[in-house]
């Protein structure tokens, strides 16, 4: 293999890895849902009265997080 071909390889297989090494690292871009506070006691509480709280919701991941059903437990 002359030295061109040889030059011409080694660019070729340089971006070969870096184009892999983009796309492992989109496969673990995952938004990541962190609930500070899982439960919340409101303790005694008066039969047919409204309770509210709000709940932190945090992304620490590194794509988007989309909430597209919540249900109350």
């Amino acid at each position: 293999m002359n030295s061109m071909n040889r030059l011409w390889f080694i660019v070729l297989a340089a971006v070969g890895l870096f184009c892999l090494s983009g796309n492992m690292m989109s496969v673990y871009a995952v938004p990541k849902m962190v609930l500070p506070e899982q439960s919340f006691d409101f303790h005694d509480a008066i039969e047919g009265g409204i309770l509210v709280h709000e709940f932190t919701i945090q992304n620490k991941g590194d794509q988007p997080l989309e909430i597209n059903k919540v249900e109350t437990g």
